[in-house]
């Protein structure tokens, strides 16, 4: 599937009390199209595109279920607000009383990956996009004028345009994910639905592991001389390394442990060692050259 950006369509949905808009932009056609409160016009235009990719921003958690709700169930207006309002008050979609438990389509969710997740509205400062927001509150319980609408609408093609954006600028990010299914024979619509470590953890065919045990009760790799390490450090990782109080809620509060190595200050925790010398200036030359290299794990492939 070397031509897999052949099928990505870029959407984006807005939903209210008695109106819901979704508006979709095919990447290689720059085709659009609109659909507001047609249940039939929907079914018939994911029918009809099925094998596509579609690619939006926080999919996975939202819009998903808000096409699910119009084409699964068949719902009301009055069904897809409820299921907006699930969603928004912080619960997860797949928990919602679905009468069918079995429904997919193919997605690409752009806010995957980035560490911490970041809202649309941040990536957009963040690039020096158009930032738009709407007049029209989301609160309102009756019908869209034909005004609102055209405003909402025009809203929401701005966060279609941003997606595109956003998925362009991490392409290396999406074609890394394509090639990995491609030397393992995995579905690319598939692949691109994962997380890194989901995608990577098939690719590598990882076994799911037990985690039950304390991870803060820590114990010394074989190979670490113990007579390296100072008491201190000794006692940081086998006494001080539990988070307690506003550290077991805060991630940014985990215990930490600053000491000199070889003249340079670094910090110890749960997330690593880092260290760097304050202000250092550094011109590479035919001699040295400067190498940065960085490594990251997660245990969370399941």
């Amino acid at each position: 599937m070397s031509n897999w950006t052949d099928k990505i369509v870029f959407f984006d949905g807005e939903v209210f009390a008695e109106d819901w808009l979704f508006n979709f932009s095919f990447l290689k056609s720059g085709a659009r199209f609109s659909i507001h409160n047609n249940p039939d016009g929907l079914i018939e235009f994911m029918e009809q595109y099925k094998d596509y990719i579609f690619c939006g921003h926080n999919v996975k958690g939202y819009d998903q279920y808000i096409i699910r709700a119009i084409i699964q169930e068949r719902g009301s207006n009055h069904f897809v607000k409820e299921v907006n309002d699930w969603i928004i008050s912080g619960k997860q979609g797949w928990q919602f009383a679905w009468s069918n438990p079995y429904w997919t389509m193919n997605l690409c969710d752009t806010s995957l990956d980035i560490v911490p997740r970041k809202s649309l509205k941040e990536i957009e400062v963040n690039l020096g996009l158009n930032v738009m927001e709407s007049s029209v509150p989301f609160t309102l319980k009756r019908k869209l004028t034909a005004s609102e609408l055209q405003e909402v609408r025009r809203y929401c093609w701005n966060d279609v345009d941003s997606v595109q954006a956003l998925f362009e600028a991490r392409m290396d990010y999406f074609d890394t994910k394509v090639t990995l299914c491609e030397l393992s024979n995995l579905d690319v619509a598939w692949g691109l639905k994962q997380t890194n470590a989901q995608l990577v953890a098939k690719f590598l065919d990882c076994k799911p592991q037990d985690f039950s045990a304390d991870a803060y009760e820590y114990q010394f790799p074989d190979q670490v001389n113990q007579k390296y390490l100072t008491p201190v450090m000794k006692d940081f990782f086998l006494n001080k390394l539990r988070p307690t109080g506003d550290e077991v809620v805060d991630e940014f509060k985990t215990p930490k442990l600053e000491i000199d190595i070889a003249g340079v200050p670094h910090v110890l925790g749960i997330g690593g060692l880092h260290g760097a010398r304050k202000k250092f200036h550094f011109v590479s030359d035919n001699d040295w050259i400067i190498l940065n290299s960085d490594v990251a794990l997660t245990l969370w492939c399941n």
